[in-house]
Formats: structure tokens, C-alpha cells, sequence
């Protein structure tokens, strides 16, 4: 069994600092697919999980010296003869583990090296890291593109803060929005293979691949099938 925070966005529960600075927990739900209150992908007054994992990775590497934070996808099915946006049927979103068995702790064990990612559909075939290059192999189909971003933070990013105000049920509410310097696209390439090679002044390095097939059982409107590399550090001793 493994402990995660699971769904941070559901009615807004947890924001990045809640998560950020937690000791002993190494993942967190990326991808929630339970229904739309869920809010993976934000709003204007929320950061998207996929922000929020930046937000997090820099902290902890770049302020806190905390270790890396996994992101998981899941269905979190409740209903399993209805689809819709808002039902929460299966096989939105799942993890691939790379293990050499198939069982309980060969698994757990992968999962808690980050030999895995979540993806809502779309399937890679391989995914490679020597230290410092990061190489992405996707199990592309006919007639369908896909773009791989490879996303991290520099070391010595802008670590400031402003405060957001909004209003919620008519109350006033109260944000923290972080720097763009952030969770930037440090490179971005098209087709069914991609690679990353580390300059030396990066935190850590993740990829997102998004691809030009729409989801199927889509949990927003316009999803369109998604995988989430796990984030690496440079190994100096390679």
C-alpha cells in the first residue's frame, strides 16, 4: 500500500504549499479523473495540478531540500456503467510501471524509484534516463501527432510570491501565485521520439507528451490523450 494526497484540486482542498512541504510523502495525484469538481486543469483564480507539481518540485529542490514528488493518475471510479464528464467511470487515467514482476513489491518498489508514468491514453514504449539525458519513445499510431515538452526549473529561480484576491460564495479569498520562472518548456519537440540533455543549471527535468487524438470518456471538454513523465535529477557522478 502506498499513502498519496490525492485529488489537491477537488473544491480547491490542498494548494502547493500544503503539499510542498510535506516530509515522508513522495506522490500526489497529477490526475484525478473523479469528476469534474476534481479541477486538474484549473481555473483562472487556481494553478492546474500539472502547475502545482512544478510549484512543488521547485521548492522542495530549489528552497527546502526535500526529495522529488511523484505524479499518479487515476480514474478514481465510483460508477461503472455511466459515462460523462461528470461520472466517475473507469479507465480515465491510469500509471505504467516499470517492474520486473508482476507482483506487490516489485511494484510498489518501481513506483518508489518513479520507474512509471501516468498517462490518460497515450501509451510510450520506452523511456530511458542515463543521468543526464532524459529519451522519450512513444507508441505512436498511424495519422496521429505527438508533441513532447520538456518541462523543469533553473537552479536560483525567482522564489517570490504575490497574493491573489478573488471572491468565492461571496467571500473574499486569498491566493499565492508563483514566478514564471517556474516549471518552464526548456525544450519542445514533435514525432514519436523525444530527448532532453541536462545544461547543468536545472533543478529537474519531467516531459508531458500531448498527442492530436481526442480522449475517449473525456474528463473535460476538448482532453486530448496525454502522458507524464516522471521528473529526473542530474546524476554529477555519470
Amino acid at each position: 500500500m502506498i499513502p498519496h494526497i490525492n485529488h489537491p484540486n477537488w473544491y480547491w482542498t490542498f494548494t502547493a504549499e500544503d503539499i510542498f512541504r510535506l516530509i515522508g510523502e513522495k506522490f500526489f495525484e497529477l490526475y484525478n479523473a473523479g469528476g469534474v469538481t476534481c479541477n486538474n486543469i484549473g481555473d483562472e483564480n487556481h494553478a492546474s495540478t500539472e502547475r502545482m507539481w512544478d510549484v512543488i518540485l521547485s521548492m522542495r529542490l530549489g528552497v527546502l531540500n526535500l526529495p522529488l514528488m511523484y505524479g499518479i493518475g487515476t480514474d478514481d471510479s465510483h460508477k461503472y456503467h455511466k459515462t460523462g464528464l461528470d461520472i466517475a467511470s473507469p479507465g480515465r487515467a491510469w500509471i505504467m510501471v516499470r517492474a520486473t514482476h508482476l507482483t506487490p513489491e516489485y511494484i510498489l518498489n518501481a513506483m518508489e524509484a518513479g520507474r512509471f508514468y501516468a498517462t490518460n491514453g497515450l501509451l510510450l514504449k520506452d523511456i530511458q534516463f542515463d543521468g543526464k539525458t532524459l529519451k522519450v519513445q512513444i507508441d505512436a499510431q498511424p495519422d496521429i501527432t505527438y508533441t513532447t515538452r520538456f518541462i523543469g526549473t533553473k537552479k536560483g529561480f525567482d522564489t517570490s510570491v504575490t497574493i491573489h484576491k478573488y471572491k468565492s460564495d461571496d467571500k473574499e479569498q486569498l491566493i499565492k501565485k508563483y514566478s514564471k520562472e517556474i516549471g518552464i518548456v526548456l525544450k519542445e519537440s514533435s514525432g514519436p521520439e523525444a530527448e532532453y540533455t541536462f545544461t547543468g543549471d536545472e533543478l529537474y527535468i519531467r516531459a508531458t507528451i500531448v498527442s492530436s487524438k481526442p480522449k475517449a470518456n473525456p474528463h473535460f471538454k476538448g482532453e486530448m490523450e496525454t502522458a507524464w513523465v516522471q521528473p529526473v535529477l542530474l546524476d554529477l557522478t555519470k
